[in-house]
């Protein structure tokens, strides 16, 4: 492993016993914040994007020619595929997460425990 200084915590690269990781070139671009705001490999692509408060509010993953779009707002999910969207909340209390509640299109919610 490799970084450009002592302070650095991004990696630049790595070496690793052939099967470890998936030969194909990854590149990742980060932004003036160290965050990661896209990564390319092949035909595959994710792209973040982070609010004021620096925390992620989208991202967009292409792959095989098919887009999913994820849009962050509180403690939801707004996930689109094929002009159809999910929609995940999470419910939490002073104890943490304790269930995520998901909207499929044309399904009635579902509620599941943590």
């Amino acid at each position: 492993m490799s970084n450009d200084s002592a302070f650095d915590i991004a990696l630049t690269s790595a070496t690793t016993s052939p099967g470890i990781f998936p030969p194909a070139q990854q590149d990742i671009v980060y932004n003036a914040f160290d965050k990661v705001i896209s990564i390319t490999e092949g035909d595959k692509s994710l792209q973040i994007t982070y609010g004021h408060h620096r925390q992620r509010i989208s991202q967009q993953y292409t792959a095989a020619g098919s887009t999913t779009y994820k849009v962050y707002v509180c403690a939801c999910e707004y996930i689109t595929k094929n002009t159809q969207t999910t929609t995940h909340t999470y419910l939490s209390g002073p104890e943490g997460l304790f269930a995520v509640v998901v909207k499929e299109p044309l399904l009635a919610r579902i509620a599941n425990s943590i």
